[in-house]
């Protein structure tokens, strides 16, 4: 049986008022709870299916933590690691029900609290889309949280389409239950998130951290376009997450099909606020051909992405590019929008942008204005590091009257440079409009950059 059982004697006499005790927030079993159960005559899902346990969730209110204690061994294995997989050939139900706590940590049935590490690369518990389409988990609620699951083989791995301040963590979303093989991604995104301010994907602890790779499109998908809605996500926190790298940070993961790898590491679609790294916590986003990180939309306000490896594995010794799909392409790109912060004027916040395949930093779109790249490490890319309007090196004007991405500004003329006593002096003349601007400097190793 896979569900919790008691056996009773009754003898001498019939008894009565007994109180039976079931644990709602239970999964014992690794079954997609589509059409099996114990009982085939009862209308329900196999009692003990994680599907059970987000119908309980749904429909006992109050905070809900699942705890994953099989009392089965394993089914899968690559033959190091060892997991639970459950293939859903129908979707799960939508977590509507606040509070609710998917976690694939798997427990000893002994206990029930001690930890199985069965599989040492990853998590324990790998749901598994083949056949199913839609979503892997949808999440409508508030405060609820997705971790230690591997999710793949589904249009999108993890949506969440209302509520807020929900949490994904500790995932592999888009590789097998190793966090290295690929071939298995979701044929849309990892994560999508429409209409749900404020949530977290990944988190400052190194447990926290998610795989988002091997996916068809995107990694992950902030989009408040698409449905014509109002513009509702902002403030989402995007931190000490994988995306396009596979769980050692030094090698990508492929998908099964065209493209060969995930196109995009980072989608953002029209929305305000959202949070790529921060001083303390980045993310390494690396081996998307099209784009590292994609901004888009007029009403894609006050972004902020810092602190970010892009371009580069997770030590930053070796090159694993974004943007190597066409000569547009880029590390970061932001197209027609306007007030975003790349990098930073603080300790810790600008980003390393290194060996991307044509551009570093790509803005454009007439309507793109006022975004500020500041203090980041640019090197190495294919191309420009900072590119406006994708026509090259866009020559100085006379008053700096031309207009396009970021008003085109004018770039500073050196006329002079020495040093004296360890100090080095720049001069220079900078032709734009009455105002305050930041001007930043940066040594070359390798000498001054054919652009000029």
């Amino acid at each position: 049986l896979h569900t919790h059982q008691v056996t009773l004697t009754v003898a001498g006499a019939d008894i009565t008022s007994i109180d039976f005790g079931f644990s709602f927030n239970v999964v014992t079993n690794a079954l997609g709870g589509d059409a099996e159960d114990d009982d085939p005559g009862a209308n329900r899902t196999v009692q003990g299916s994680l599907r059970q346990f987000i119908q309980n969730a749904n429909a006992i209110s109050g905070p809900n933590v699942m705890h994953f204690v099989p009392v089965e061994p394993s089914d899968a294995t690559d033959g190091t690691n060892d997991w639970w997989s459950i293939t859903a050939t129908n979707p799960l139900p939508v977590i509507v029900d606040a509070d609710t706590t998917v976690d694939g940590t798997a427990l000893d049935l002994a206990d029930g609290a001690t930890v199985l590490d069965a599989n040492p690369a990853g998590p324990e518990l790998e749901l598994n889309g083949a056949g199913a389409g839609g979503n892997g988990f949808e999440l409508n609620s508030t405060n609820s949280e997705i971790r230690d699951v591997v999710i793949n083989r589904f249009a999108t791995g993890v949506a969440i389409t209302g509520g807020s301040a929900n949490t994904i963590a500790g995932s592999y979303i888009g590789t097998a239950a190793d966090g290295v093989t690929g071939a298995v991604g979701n044929t849309t995104q990892g994560i999508l998130i429409d209409q749900s301010p404020n949530n977290v994907i990944g988190g400052t602890a190194g447990a926290d951290r998610n795989v988002i790779s091997g996916n068809r499109q995107r990694g992950i998908a902030v989009d408040d376009w698409s449905d014509g809605a109002a513009v509702t996500s902002g403030g989402t926190q995007i931190i000490n997450n994988y995306l396009g790298v596979d769980r050692t940070g030094f090698a990508t993961v492929p998908y099964d099909g065209v493209p060969q790898y995930q196109q995009i590491g980072i989608y953002l679609l029209n929305t305000s606020g959202t949070i790529i790294g921060t001083p303390a916590t980045g993310n390494v986003i690396s081996g998307n051909p099209w784009y590292g990180i994609y901004v888009w939309g007029p009403n894609g306000t006050g972004n902020v992405i810092q602190n970010n490896i892009i371009g580069l594995d997770r030590a930053e010794s070796g090159s694993i590019p974004n943007g190597t799909e066409s000569t547009t392409r880029s590390g970061v790109y932001l197209s027609n929008t306007i007030g975003n912060l790349v990098g930073g004027a603080g300790a810790g916040e600008g980003n390393t942008i290194a060996t991307n395949g044509y551009f570093g930093v790509v803005v454009q779109g007439a309507s793109a204005a006022d975004n500020a790249i500041l203090g980041n490490t640019i090197y190495g890319n294919g191309d420009l590091g900072i590119e406006l309007n994708l026509d090259g090196v866009t020559a100085n004007d006379v008053g700096d009257a031309d207009t396009g991405p970021n008003d085109l500004v004018n770039y500073p003329e050196i006329t002079t440079a020495y040093e004296t006593g360890g100090t080095v002096t720049v001069e220079f003349d900078l032709d734009v409009p009455a105002g305050n601007y930041r001007v930043e400097f940066f040594t070359n190793p390798s000498g001054a950059d054919g652009s000029g």
